[in-house]
Formats: C-alpha cells, structure tokens, sequence
C-alpha cells in the first residue's frame, strides 16, 4: 500500500539489479496467498500487521544473524574491503569513514569494478533518477572518496577516464 510501486515491485526490482540486502516485508496482506506472492518476489521474511515490535525486532535480528556470514556481503579490491551489512569499510586494517552517498558511490563502483562508470549511471543509481544533480556535484563526491580511500602508501583504485566518467580498479 504504498504510494507508486507496491512492495512487491520495489522487492522484485531490488532483486533484479542483484541486491541482496535481506527484505523484511511489513504488511496489512495476511492471506497465505500474499505471503507466498512476497516471498517468492524475494523477500527474506513476511510480517502481517498488527505485529507486535518484539517479534519484530526477533525478526530483523534473525535476519542479520543469517545474513553477516554470507560472503558476497563484502566487497573487495587490492586491499580495500566493504561490508555491505554492517557498512564498513577499510583498506587494509585502516578504517574507513564515508558518508551515505560517498558509501553507495563506493558500493556501486565496486559491484562494477573494471567498468567506466559514467556521471548518469551515478546519478540514476545512486542519487536516483527524480533527484537532479550537476555533474560537478558528482565530482565533488567522487574527490572526497578518493581522498578516503586512495590512502597514502596504498595503490590507488579510482581513475579517471577523461571524457568519460570513472573507473575502480586494481591496475
């Protein structure tokens, strides 16, 4: 019941683009039917309302549980390392603190490493396509996430593809 997309859709879309964020679906739909239609969209669990906050909170718990040992939650690179769960980031045994969008840049940069990333993917993906935003704005995050992650004494990762947008790799 939410406005625009259904749950349904939103979780159906995040699973098509590969993310794999575990989805707790928090619903007035209560017939076996609508369950079994949101679990196999992709979501991870199904609760009906009214709920009560402790099962809830069971629930999300369960969930983190399941999902913190699952490799493919951490990103890697040379010797930069991203925990999608938990939302940590280090190079090396340096951590490394980003911003929300610096961390979804980073995110996105990785889930395509060796790919040119351009200004409009960033901006579609990360940013969101309602959302309009200069390509110096991109720019400047950009700057600021290389400076966090391309450390002194550590090879750098994110390049610059002149005329095109960017690029990480370990090259």
């Amino acid at each position: 019941m939410l406005p625009g997309l259904s749950g349904l859709s939103i979780c159906q879309k995040l699973r098509l683009e590969k993310i794999v964020t575990p989805l707790l679906l928090l619903t007035a739909k209560c017939d076996v039917e609508d369950k079994i239609k949101g679990l196999e969209c992709g979501a991870d669990d199904y609760l009906t309302k009214p709920f009560s906050f402790g099962e809830l909170v069971a629930r999300v718990h369960a969930l983190i549980r399941r999902y913190s040992f699952n490799d493919s939650e951490i990103l890697t690179l040379d010797t930069l390392h991203v925990n999608l769960l938990k939302r940590i980031v280090k190079r090396g045994d340096t951590p490394i603190e980003l911003t929300t969008k610096e961390f979804d840049i980073l995110v996105y940069m990785l889930s395509n490493k060796d790919s040119i990333i351009t200004h409009t993917m960033l901006q579609e993906k990360v940013w969101g396509i309602s959302e309009v935003t200069s390509s110096n704005i991109i720019n400047v995050f950009i700057h600021h996430l290389r400076k966090k992650v391309d450390i002194e004494g550590e090879k750098p990762l994110i390049k610059t593809i002149r005329g095109s947008g960017y690029k990480i790799c370990s090259l």
